[in-house]
């Protein structure tokens, strides 16, 4: 990500368009398709609730399934029941008036039981090929990646919402801070800097992006800075620096700086927090001392 954290509004946001079409939906889309593929005039979703019972159903032709749920559909979970000619297929010789059959098992990626995609048509079909067959697990296969997809954009939005939230959190205890505080990303690129560093430097948030956070640091000084912190970067270590800083009022300052990476519970790093605070009346000081020194050696 680059720029400020309206990088993880941006992911909500394509979570959010995955998820914005309803899964029914989605489930009478596919019986739509499967009854145009195969040209049956029964195409519909049996789906299964928590305790495996087939309840909700979508698609067309549901007035068959009074004959439909007595066949032995729980084989169809095994393997895909497939009957050509449904007459002959059935031990009692009679489909209630269905002549063709097909229930195909839809399962997640991980083997958990979804439902069924059933089409039947009054007439036999003694001609549903190997081809049809691999066309129907093509068609119910595609199927469950995008149930899966939607699965997955479910705890992805959930996960990104919380993130965002805590970066929300984390802004606002940011600009209450009487200390520069900058915030980069797991990218090494900044994203955020605290009002007290605008404030200092009289620069927009834009401004401060990419590698203009550098900009007001001493020309002397820039590039061992951006160095050190690039070390400390790659190693995820802290970073600590002194060096000035000019303010907007056209006086550098010198300021202490402490970087610590920042990371997640689970390990997960995520960037570096950096602290700046205005050292320079401490470091005159520390100056004068030496100055002082430096006299009183002198010999008279």
């Amino acid at each position: 990500m680059t720029g400020d954290y309206r990088g993880y509004e941006s992911d909500c946001d394509y979570f959010q368009k995955i998820l914005s079409q309803p899964a029914l939906a989605e489930t009478r889309n596919l019986a739509a398709l499967a009854q145009l593929v195969f040209r049956t005039p029964i195409a519909f979703l049996a789906m299964l609730d928590h305790a495996e019972r087939m309840t909700a159903r979508v698609g067309v032709g549901m007035e068959w399934w009074s004959v439909i749920e007595g066949f032995p559909l729980h084989r169809a979970f095994e393997d895909a029941l497939i009957a050509p000619d449904a007459a002959q297929w059935l031990p009692e010789g009679n489909a209630g008036g269905l002549g063709f059959f097909v229930a195909t098992p839809v399962r997640s990626c991980n083997g958990l039981p979804l439902g069924l995609l059933i089409l039947a048509d009054h007439a036999p079909r003694p001609g549903f090929s190997d081809a049809d067959r691999q066309a129907l697990r093509t068609l119910v296969h595609a199927f469950t990646a995008n149930m899966e997809l939607r699965a997955l954009a479910s705890h992805a939005l959930e996960g990104e919402r919380r993130l965002l939230e805590t970066e929300k959190r984390f802004r606002a205890m940011a600009n209450s801070a009487p200390v520069l505080i900058i915030y980069g990303g797991p990218d090494g690129a900044p994203m955020f800097v605290n009002n007290r560093w605008l404030e200092f430097t009289g620069r927009s948030m834009q401004e401060e992006m990419g590698d203009g956070w550098s900009d007001s640091i001493h020309p002397q000084h820039r590039q061992s800075v951006r160095e050190g912190f690039g070390r400390a970067f790659e190693d995820r270590t802290p970073f600590t620096s002194e060096y000035p800083m000019l303010r907007k009022d056209g006086e550098y300052r010198w300021m202490r700086a402490r970087g610590e990476p920042r990371c997640l519970e689970n390990g997960t790093f995520m960037g570096y927090v950096g602290c700046l605070t205005d050292v320079t009346d401490y470091h005159d000081a520390v100056m004068e001392i030496e100055r002082l020194k430096q006299l009183m050696a002198i010999p008279v």
